[in-house]
């Protein structure tokens, strides 16, 4: 899917703004620092972070994923940044030394990840002491009609999107503010925070939106390509007449998005 994120990426920015300004605030990046970028996909955060440090500071934007590593160094260089270096890491397993990082972020990854403590402990080892890390989750799909109506859309016709959502590794796995607490306390973080922060995904009409959305999801677009013609049709109408509330007058959507921030330092 590294194409399809790489086109959206300036969608991806517009739309996660809050939250990544949120994490910026919070992870507060030095000139000169050394920061690790986790689940970079198309490198948002990288470039937000390359930008505070300065040409004497580093970024290791990662991904587990080696085609979106390639997709971020390319966005990343050709906005100029050569204080970036590019690595396939696997949060479960960061090969990285100890205390060799000032600062982490894991913007909406942490949740995919199937043993997100084992992550989280991983990056308190890298990180040196006061070492700060921010991550961005998605909260419940209540709160996330944009991403929860095609699921459901599925399951109505006897479509299983795959997997549970709410299970280690699922999309809404850390979706309470309660939970990210708990996971970055028993880590090891102190000076824990967090919160949740409001965005929106607009889109011209649902068509928009739909595509998109399925240019973006791996898995639906997955079920999405062993439906018939007439399968898929019947499937995206349910969707539709979910979607209604979120259309204007004038056809634009325009979805309510919600995300799970945390934070927490290295003693």
């Amino acid at each position: 899917m590294a194409d399809a994120w790489l086109a959206h990426s300036a969608y991806i920015d517009a739309t996660g703004e809050p939250i990544q300004k949120w994490l910026m605030e919070r992870l507060d990046p030095n000139p000169g620092g050394t920061y690790l970028d986790l689940g970079a996909g198309p490198g948002s955060t990288s470039i937000a972070i390359a930008e505070k440090t300065g040409s004497s500071g580093k970024v290791i934007t990662s991904d587990l994923v080696p085609e979106m590593v390639e997709a971020a160094r390319g966005r990343i260089q050709s906005a100029g940044f050569t204080n970036v270096d590019y690595q396939v890491i696997d949060a479960q397993k960061i090969e990285l030394p100890d205390g060799s990082v000032d600062g982490a972020t894991f913007r909406f990854g942490l949740m995919l990840v199937p043993d997100a403590a084992l992550a989280c402990r991983e990056v308190l080892r890298v990180l040196r002491p006061g070492g700060k890390f921010a991550i961005a989750t998605w909260a419940g799909p209540d709160r996330n009609p944009w991403v929860s109506i095609i699921g459901l859309a599925l399951t109505q016709h006897g479509k299983s999107p795959g997997g549970n959502p709410f299970e280690p590794g699922g999309l809404f796995s850390l979706s309470q503010p309660e939970v990210v607490r708990d996971l970055l306390e028993a880590s090891g973080f102190i000076e824990v925070k967090t919160d949740t922060v409001a965005t929106e995904m607009p889109a011209s009409d649902f068509d928009e939106y739909w595509s998109r959305q399925l240019d973006l999801a791996a898995p639906l677009k997955a079920v999405f390509s062993s439906l018939s013609d007439e399968e898929a049709a019947a499937v995206k109408q349910s969707g539709r007449d979910m979607a209604a509330s979120f259309i204007g007058a004038d056809g634009r959507a325009n979805f309510p998005a919600e995300a799970v921030c945390g934070f927490g330092v290295k003693p």
